[in-house]
């Protein structure tokens, strides 16, 4: 049954970064989780609730513009070979009748889930329907009467999240806000900030066989002292320039989590310890030494993670870091804290950045 992130799971995903597991832009609102990254886009997602089965998801994003409108919909992971399939929705306690259309149809999207998108016009009685009701339920209207269970996604917590985003976006007190409104114009809101740049390093990547030097061995014990030496995981050598090879050493593994550190060893000097950024607080904070489930990609010189929360994989933080032949800058972290069934295609991106070059 799906439940919130436990403490024994925070520890798990908390080996991806020393001190504060998840970035400051990630709140959770009773069901509803909100979230912003640093160009001030922000998502608010409602969930099934935390003792309940159901997989539908209200996705509500938009960007820090300040013209953005909200990009509102249902998203459903039912298995169906349909391309667009008939519900049934319906707020409980009842109101709000005329939000979605009777007879409304979820299609398939470019995400490979079924989704309902809500007209623009359709914003204000939606937001009205989140103040009153507890519950949206959904029917398949496709299954048999006897299969016919409602999808159930809370509201409990809808309003707060929004309203935390617009606080985040400097909406509060403005005419753009979604649920803090007030007579600010929409002129007074500034700029979101421009997206960072990285320049990818240009060198083709030649993997090294072997184990690593006794150097970069003994450094791994010190910075991993509760690994023991027939401890599972392959020592992997990445020859990124021709004075600098990057190795990837195992530091701790758990049912679904395994860690790695990096080392960069060039000629001139002893091996170094490679530390990645966080974002923390709409910042980079480049603190980190943990690597967890990451995997160096050859082909585009970055480094991918994938911390679970769980083993189910539908919660944590994931994301890459690229070589800019310096450091390995955050290029992207998206992160989801309620583990509640919610796929990949939903998670909130908190960091993104445009890495060019090859």
């Amino acid at each position: 049954m799906p439940r919130p992130l436990t403490f024994a799971a925070c520890v798990l995903v908390g080996a991806l970064a020393s001190g504060q597991v998840f970035a400051q832009s990630v709140r959770l609102f009773t069901d509803w989780q909100g979230a912003c990254d640093n160009l001030r886009s922000c998502a608010a997602m409602g969930m099934g609730p935390a003792d309940g089965d159901s997989f539908g998801f209200i996705d509500i994003r938009r960007s820090g513009g300040r013209d953005a409108d909200p990009q509102i919909s249902l998203a459903f992971t039912f298995e169906t070979e349909l391309q667009e399939l008939p519900l049934e929705i319906t707020f409980d306690p009842p109101g709000g009748d005329n939000v979605f259309a009777r007879d409304a149809k979820a299609e398939i999207g470019r995400d490979g889930l079924l989704r309902i998108e809500l007209p623009k016009d359709k914003l204000t009685a939606f937001i009205a329907a989140l103040r009153r009701a507890e519950f949206l339920r959904v029917r398949r209207l496709d299954d048999a009467p006897a299969n016919q269970s409602a999808t159930v996604i809370s509201l409990k917590g809808a309003i707060a999240a929004l309203r935390w985003i617009d606080e985040q976006q400097q909406r509060a007190g403005g005419v753009t806000a979604l649920v803090a409104r007030g007579e600010r114009a929409a002129g007074t809101i500034p700029a979101p900030p421009s997206l960072p740049a990285i320049g990818r390093s240009p060198f083709q990547v030649q993997q090294i066989v072997g184990k690593a030097p006794t150097n970069v061995a003994a450094q791994r014990k010190t910075a991993c002292p509760d690994l023991g030496d027939d401890a599972e995981g392959d020592e992997i050598g990445y020859q990124i320039t021709p004075d600098a090879v990057l190795w990837q050493m195992p530091c701790s593994r758990a049912a679904y989590n395994f860690a790695s550190i990096y080392f960069l060893q060039t000629r001139a000097g002893p091996p170094r310890l490679v530390q990645f950024e966080k974002p923390e607080g709409g910042a980079l904070v480049r603190n980190m030494t943990e690597i967890v489930n990451g995997e160096f990609s050859e082909d585009d010189r970055s480094i991918f993670f994938f911390a679970k929360g769980r083993g189910l994989g539908d919660c944590g933080v994931r994301g890459a870091y690229v070589w800019d032949g310096r450091a390995f800058m955050l290029s992207n972290w998206q992160e989801m804290t309620a583990c509640r069934g919610a796929p990949l295609d939903l998670w909130p991106i908190i960091w993104r950045a445009e890495a060019r070059g090859r």
